[in-house]
């Protein structure tokens, strides 16, 4: 529960700097203006794939502005399986810039490919952000037994 109040609150606060930042845009005139949307620095984890219990935990992308470093919130991330691209999970970022989630194995076809290949995270892009995708991996455990 607390962790989705903090993805709420992420997504609040997102969309509230991003009203924030159109307007700002908007009322400098004359100014400099910015063109096209700000590119984004990510970087993804290596999550734990639990074969008996067929769970994959922790998926994670860390997304911030290229600019200044700041974490941006508010951003929806799907993560998927490397190549195929058969959907895990999704999140949106919290104020920290996080987007993370759990999913179980994917189809019996698509595991190898998986624990081989890993997994990708991508935000598909907005008029603010630029479109962005990273490459996390698997650490394979047995589970709990």
């Amino acid at each position: 529960m607390n962790r989705t109040l903090h993805r709420m609150l992420g997504v609040l606060l997102g969309t509230a700097a991003l009203t924030a930042g159109a307007l700002a845009g908007t009322a400098q005139a004359g100014g400099t203006s910015h063109t096209g949307p700000a590119p984004l620095t990510v970087k993804a984890y290596q999550a734990k794939a639990q074969l008996l219990s067929r769970e994959l935990s922790g998926h994670r992308l860390d997304v911030h502005r290229a600019d200044d470093g700041a974490p941006v919130p508010g951003l929806l991330v799907v993560f998927t399986t490397s190549g195929s691209q058969e959907y895990l999970c999704r999140a949106y970022t919290d104020l920290n810039g996080t987007a993370e989630c759990d999913a179980h194995l994917p189809s019996d076809l698509e595991v190898p490919n998986a624990l081989a290949n890993g997994y990708e995270a991508r935000f598909g892009g907005n008029g603010t952000y630029a479109p962005i995708d990273a490459n996390g991996t698997y650490g394979v455990s047995l589970g709990d037994i």
